[in-house]
């Protein structure tokens, strides 16, 4: 999610529309040197992508503890388990989508936005769930870059099963109170460790709870074993170890030569054997 250390000043792609953005974010530009995982999933037609739009915004921060993966910023325990999910929040907009009563209402909003703060495109729409401008897909970018791509993979099967839920006549309610922004920052400090807010009561409870919860609501929606078993294996493993957050700072407490050995092991897995070479060269490097 984001890297060890950074460099104190960061090269812009040679892009006309970078370049432009980057004027527009200012003193935000040198610190964007973050790494998020985005998940698109097809949608039938923008209607649809609003009634899971409604449904997702309430299953972000469960989401986000699930991918916590970003403590560590200019060589230190920043202390939050998402760091890079605080960076997001310096942008125009970020974070939990409103509401929407239909895809017009949502289409109305996104053109208002044009112009206001550093908006100046639909890209730089920075919620964590919106609607393609690109695709017909419904995206979801709330998680940290994965240590391994399993857990990259059994992400994206948990939020395609999310987006069939929102076919069920009756999706999980919302809370009686809108804290979802406030449960995400929560998410993003503690991840795993302690509590998040529950998607239906929001209520604080123990974030095995929250994570039940979330297994539950899936668990319908899975096409098959082969999913089943991603999804399972990504539990138990964070239940068992702790999410990435945790692995990097157990790792850590051994040592920067531990943490390094933690990120080739678990980012070479499953490399093609000749592309593992190469990772090893470059992270050796």
């Amino acid at each position: 999610g984001t890297p060890f250390r950074t460099r104190p000043r960061t090269g812009i792609s040679p892009d006309a529309r970078y370049a432009h953005i980057a004027g527009d974010i200012a003193g935000v530009t040198p610190d964007h040197q973050i790494n998020g995982l985005h998940v698109h999933v097809a949608i039938r037609d923008r209607e649809f992508g609003i009634r899971a739009s409604n449904m997702l915004r309430d299953w972000l921060p469960t989401l986000l503890a699930l991918s916590v993966d970003s403590p560590f910023w200019h060589g230190a325990d920043t202390g939050f388990d998402s760091w890079r999910s605080l960076h997001c929040r310096r942008w125009t907009t970020y974070g939990v989508p409103p509401r929407f009563a239909d895809a017009d209402e949502h289409e109305r909003l996104v053109a208002s936005l044009y112009g206001v703060g550093a908006t100046s495109d639909p890209g730089t729409i920075n919620w964590n769930v919106r609607l393609s401008a690109r695709y017909p897909t419904v995206e979801v970018r709330v998680f940290d870059a994965q240590l391994d791509g399993r857990s990259s993979i059994a992400l994206a099967v948990l939020t395609r099963a999310l987006v069939m839920a929102a076919d069920d006549p009756s999706p999980v309610p919302a809370g009686g109170l809108d804290i979802t922004d406030a449960a995400l920052w929560h998410a993003a400090r503690y991840g795993l460790r302690k509590t998040l807010v529950h998607p239906s009561t929001s209520q604080l409870v123990p974030a095995r709870d929250a994570l039940d919860a979330l297994r539950s609501f899936t668990a319908p929606h899975l096409l098959d074993a082969d999913e089943r078993g991603l999804v399972d294996e990504l539990f138990h493993r964070v239940l068992r170890e702790g999410s990435g957050a945790e692995r990097q700072r157990s790792a850590h407490a051994s040592g920067i030569d531990a943490l390094a050995e933690l990120y080739r092991r678990e980012l070479v897995a499953g490399v093609r054997p000749e592309r593992r070479r190469v990772a090893r060269r470059v992270f050796t490097a």
